[in-house]
């Protein structure tokens, strides 16, 4: 059966692809929130670093998208701009040998 939206049950023990899918009279709009990305963390550690990750066990509604997302604050590097309240994306990419 091919679904235009697979959020998350992650109360079910089956994993297939992912997990399996809430029946949509579930879903809510807490499954495609988390509010951890835009919390500053306190950064208080010998590395001077702080990561806030969320996948799919946070957004339930990430699930199948084969996304995750990441906060990174870093204790003595600055970022200069112009524009007030702007974002970055950075891109990592792994090639697996």
């Amino acid at each position: 059966m091919l679904q235009d939206l697979c959020v998350a049950n992650t109360s079910a023990g089956i994993k297939v692809n992912g997990f399996t899918c809430k029946a949509e009279t579930n879903i809510t709009e807490a499954d495609f929130f988390f509010d951890g990305l835009a919390k500053t963390g306190k950064v208080n550690n010998s590395v001077g670093s702080l990561v806030t990750g969320a996948n799919v066990e946070k957004i339930p509604g990430l699930n199948t998208l084969g996304v995750s997302l990441s906060r990174f604050a870093l204790k003595n590097l600055r970022f200069e701009s112009n524009v007030v309240r702007n974002g970055s994306v950075v891109l990592i990419i792994y090639v697996y040998k």
